[in-house]
């Protein structure tokens, strides 16, 4: 159980848009729009169920914060899964305490993690498609933005050892 943060944007997403958001900023997951019709909710793509709130998440200036920095009025990077990248307006973030689920990955021996809430609605953006948190296995595969020389600190990229567990 955790507290999780739902962004709501001032504009609509696409199936495979959404944000960056992660445990470590070192590797942030693509978490996607909720475009999807589900037995629990109708689609809302204006809405990424972004994950714990206190994960990182990616902002246009190249500067992370915590999901619970988020304000009405301020702006986060929305992303696809081809990499390209836009700022869009914040509409309001909403925390609300659900069951969560830890998502990691390694590559090359380097863990990356997300702590997300463990319902079909939160997808995951994958070299398949989207996919739902709920059917991911052990091996799948997802994406991530890498931010390999760079620690950051305060949001900003710096460059010296750090190290997030």
């Amino acid at each position: 159980m955790g507290d999780r943060a739902c962004v709501d944007l001032a504009s609509l997403l696409h199936a495979d848009q959404g944000l960056l958001v992660g445990a470590y900023a070192r590797g942030l997951f693509l978490v996607l729009a909720e475009t999807e019709e589900t037995p629990y909710a109708p689609p809302r793509p204006f809405r990424v169920n972004a994950g714990a709130v206190g994960s990182y998440v990616m902002l246009p200036d190249n500067r992370t914060a915590y999901l619970a920095e988020l304000r009405t009025g301020g702006a986060v990077l929305v992303c696809d899964a081809a990499g390209e990248c836009r700022p869009e307006a914040l509409c309001r973030v909403k925390v609300e305490r659900r069951p969560m689920v830890v998502l990691e990955a390694t590559i090359e021996g380097t863990k990356y993690a997300a702590l997300l809430q463990n319902v079909a609605t939160v997808r995951l953006a994958t070299p398949a498609g989207p996919r739902a948190v709920t059917e991911l296995r052990a091996g799948d595969a997802v994406l991530l933005s890498l931010e390999v020389d760079a620690a950051r600190h305060k949001g900003v990229p710096i460059y010296e050892t750090c190290s997030e567990r």
